[in-house]
């Protein structure tokens, strides 16, 4: 179905703190 949403999902990230989370995991899960 054209038009048709998504359902909401939930990711947890574990250990994603700091330098890491700034620079690697914040820009890779926007680019979702």
């Amino acid at each position: 179905m054209p038009g048709r949403l998504a359902d909401p999902c939930v990711m947890v990230v574990f250990g994603g703190t700091g330098d890491l989370n700034k620079r690697k995991l914040i820009p890779a899960l926007y680019n979702l």
